[in-house]
């Protein structure tokens, strides 16, 4: 994608109202592209005084906007739509923090990768539906959150970031087949190890992928190490430092 074209992509099945503010790195032109329900609407406020309704019709629309200037401020704020099933901002230049979640219940598939957000990543304790969170390739820092209330979950995926460590009580979904991967991090000795004990300790017979190899992750040790062996015998790959 060419990363002069800033692209947002929201599907959900309620009307809902959502604001762009941000910089564009040149004028060219800004798509959102929706999927709302015949009947239901979404307007759109595009940061400089102008808006669009678009009218939902059951299948994707896009709307496109040309600015005529290269300073525009654009973050989008999913809170106002609970019902919105995904949210992907992603391969974008957004910056700041990544946007609160919490309130949208329903939401099955985020993505947030590909852009520079820091902070830390988005809590997701509420997002009982989330299926997969996307957010590497940023400068998220901080803590990977607990996801054992993520029942449903298929893919985390937070390579490529700033990550140092684990959530207290760090656990995942029992029984749970998925990719995990925090690849190209700056994971502790601790956090390597509590990952591994919790994948195994929660997945006597499920297999899945866990990658906590590259960047300065540390490599497991002790309980972490026998956990690693313990999942490959059952069938994950895990690959580490």
């Amino acid at each position: 994608m060419d990363a002069r074209t800033q692209m947002f992509f929201f599907y959900g099945s309620h009307s809902h109202w959502c604001s762009f503010y941000g910089t564009p790195t040149s004028p060219d032109p800004i798509s959102i592209t929706t999927k709302i329900d015949i009947g239901e609407s979404m307007t759109i406020s595009w940061g400089d005084g102008t808006t669009d309704v678009v009218n939902g019709t059951g299948a994707s629309v896009t709307t496109t906007h040309s600015y005529v200037a290269d300073q525009h401020n654009i973050t989008a704020d999913p809170s106002s739509n609970t019902a919105l099933l995904t949210f992907a901002i992603y391969s974008n230049q957004l910056t700041g923090s990544a946007p609160d979640i919490s309130s949208n219940t329903a939401l099955a598939n985020l993505y947030l990768n590909s852009n520079q957000f820091t902070g830390s990543l988005p809590s997701i304790s509420s997002n009982i539906a989330l299926l997969s969170l996307y957010a590497y390739s940023n400068q998220f820092t901080g803590l990977i959150p607990d996801i054992s209330s993520n029942i449903k979950i298929q893919n985390f995926d937070v390579h490529d970031n700033q990550l140092t460590d684990v959530a207290a009580g760090f656990a995942v979904p029992t029984e749970r087949s998925f990719d995990f991967n925090a690849s190209n991090n700056a994971l502790t000795e601790t956090a390597v190890n509590a990952i591994l004990v919790a994948f195994d300790t929660a997945n006597p017979t499920a297999i899945g992928t866990i990658n906590l190899s590259g960047g300065t992750n540390a490599a497991p040790t002790g309980a972490g190490a026998t956990a690693a062996a313990s999942l490959i015998a059952k069938g994950w790959t895990v690959t580490t430092n």
